[in-house]
């Protein structure tokens, strides 16, 4: 929540949204995370797609602690993000969606620290990968490789005048992932990294899969990443290792 009372340093009004369906386990997590913050100028939106399965009575109990909520039909992830961008007022941006938290009370100062110190528009910070069973992995962002997580970015809320907003396209589930990719790609774009981990992330969900796969390897080569080589060689051989993977029994 916004504090009123205005610090000597006027802090840049952050915007951190949260979009769910069905999924009144994770919401809790991520609304307490967000209000756990240390970062004084925080306003939380919380979009639902009209979920069936009891998250919206999660939300309304910690409706104290959420700026705006809107809970009404959406065409998906992207479209919820959209609407949340149109609800905005912060400077800048974050995306946590539900069940997915920040690393730590902190994280938040970390990062428009970072963003002030380097006059930058965006910051790729570090994130933790959880998987369903519990075990964690670290990652750090590695801006060239197209390495990076949009639970762990923060960018000005003024680049969607520029770049337009998340691509609403049936079957595309790397919309987040083309933006970054497009504002990296923006030389006019100040941006800088953070090593530092400041989320935590379900592994699970949209972004996951062999679908997924070929359309972040297509943006890649789009903007000069990989080869067509590459490419072709990725999208043939990516389903089989994930085949053996699984019957390897190594998740």
């Amino acid at each position: 929540m916004i504090n009123d009372a205005a610090p000597v340093h006027q802090q840049p009004v952050v915007t951190v949204v949260t979009v769910v369906f069905n999924d009144a386990e994770g919401i809790s997590r991520t609304i307490e995370s967000v209000a756990g913050q240390t970062y004084d100028s925080v306003e939380h939106i919380v979009v639902d797609g009209k979920s069936q399965d009891g998250t919206a009575q999660k939300v309304e109990e910690r409706r104290d602690l959420i700026d705006v909520y809107l809970s009404e039909p959406d065409r998906g992830i992207y479209d919820a993000m959209n609407k949340a961008i149109g609800l905005a007022n912060g400077k800048f941006m974050l995306f946590m969606n539900s069940g997915d938290v920040f690393f730590d009370r902190s994280s938040l100062s970390k990062l428009i620290e970072r963003a002030e110190a380097t006059n930058s528009s965006a910051v790729f910070g570090g994130w933790v990968r959880q998987s369903p069973g519990g075990s964690t992995e670290f990652r750090q962002p590695k801006l060239r490789s197209g390495l990076f997580n949009h639970q762990a970015v923060l960018y000005a809320r003024s680049l969607h005048r520029e770049l337009g907003p998340y691509a609403l396209v049936p079957g595309l589930t790397t919309a987040d992932y083309l933006f970054l990719s497009a504002l990296l790609q923006d030389s006019r774009i100040p941006t800088s990294e953070l090593t530092e981990p400041v989320a935590i992330i379900d592994i699970g969900g949209v972004s996951a899969g062999n679908h997924t796969f070929a359309q972040k390897s297509a943006i890649d080569y789009l903007h000069g990443r990989i080869s067509k080589w590459r490419l072709a060689s990725y999208l043939v051989l990516h389903p089989i290792y994930r085949m053996v993977k699984k019957l390897s029994g190594r998740q």
